[in-house]
């Protein structure tokens, strides 16, 4: 673990933390457990409540109050197409497929699977869960789509249950 600058106390709760500065969550009664001990960079202040937003080296976004932080490392002055070629890296992670795990299917569940994306006719179970899990990592989904089709899904749902009543 880096060690943390000494700086005098009163000047780190006074101090407005600029972007690029790199700090330790150390947290507060607001902040999860699971973010306590993760080193962060300052993406920006929010001003009122001494509000940070910090990307997280895991990738993930988060806000945190300045007195859940403690500073590691100064900011380094950039330049502008450093700044933005930063803030593309850090902001947008690499897509990791999801974690998913299809050996808890029944093989009705994923016959099905492979008739409607007519994939392999007739494999064991063992082929079946390589198949489906190397097609399922494949799709691209945009996440709105997805989310208005369940809606879409859940609506009707409801209104048959309705009639049905």
């Amino acid at each position: 673990m880096p060690a943390i600058r000494d700086y005098p106390r009163e000047e780190e709760e006074l101090a407005v933390l600029p972007a690029h500065t790199k700090v330790l969550v150390t947290g507060n009664n607001r902040t999860k457990p699971v973010h306590v001990g993760l080193q962060a960079v300052v993406k920006k202040a929010v001003g009122l409540g001494g509000w940070y937003w910090l990307v997280l080296t895991n990738g993930d976004e988060v806000r945190l109050q300045r007195n859940a932080l403690s500073v590691i490392e100064a900011p380094i002055e950039h330049n502008e197409e450093e700044y933005y070629r930063e803030e593309k890296t850090v902001c947008c992670p690499k897509r990791q497929p999801p974690i998913v795990d299809l050996r808890k299917l029944d093989m009705v569940s994923l016959r099905k699977y492979c008739r409607h994306f007519k994939l392999l006719q007739q494999p064991s179970r063992e082929q079946l869960i390589e198949i489906v899990e190397k097609h399922f990592s494949s799709q691209q989904l945009d996440e709105f789509q997805v989310i208005a089709g369940f809606l879409q899904a859940s609506k009707r749902r409801n209104r048959t249950k309705k009639e049905e009543d």
